[in-house]
């Protein structure tokens, strides 16, 4: 059993692949070849399922940046990171 810490890992490289690839999460999840953990999935399905929201507030906090010329990573953990709290 992996650890939460492990699952926000994994969840971060799966949030980095589906915007680099553009495709949505439910096509990455199909692709893999074993289910990652399910405080994972949780997570990138929340991210992807509020990503207007979540986006919305990046935009109206983040100063002197635009959300898109942030690194993808970036973009990543801070998506991950609000809808966590």
């Amino acid at each position: 059993m992996s650890t939460r810490r492990d699952a926000r890992e994994r969840a971060l490289g799966l949030c980095y692949e589906s915007e680099s690839r553009t495709a949505d999460i439910a096509t990455i999840l199909d692709a893999l070849p074993a289910a990652p953990d399910p405080y994972a999935v949780r997570l990138v399905e929340g991210v992807e399922t509020h990503r207007s929201e979540i986006d919305a507030l990046l935009t109206k906090y983040s100063e002197h940046w635009a959300l898109d010329r942030m690194p993808a990573i970036d973009r990543a953990v801070l998506r991950i990171g609000v809808y966590e709290l």
